[in-house]
């Protein structure tokens, strides 16, 4: 089995995994997010590495939290925001 064939092997069973777990996977197909009632965001990617062989797979799992303030939603929504003016 090749390498590419174990990492795509892999992200299908991790994209089950985490759909249990309230996750959407992104049409990037190794990204996938999870949003709260708040805005925040969880995002975990899985990127392959070019150490894989036949032997092994290696890969990096990054994963990232943005936060997403009630300032932050309140400023997009300012016109002063969506016009590129300051307030």
């Amino acid at each position: 089995m090749s390498a590419q064939s174990s990492m795509n092997g892999f992200v299908e069973d991790l994209a089950i995994q985490l759909a249990g777990h309230g996750f959407e996977r992104g049409e990037e197909g190794r990204v996938f997010r999870r949003f709260s009632l708040q805005g925040d965001a969880l995002i975990l990617e899985v990127q392959p590495s070019n150490h894989s062989s036949r032997r092994g797979l290696v890969f990096y799992i990054n994963i990232g939290l943005v936060h997403d303030s009630v300032w932050t939603r309140c400023c997009r929504s300012c016109c002063c925001c969506s016009t590129g003016t300051s307030c």
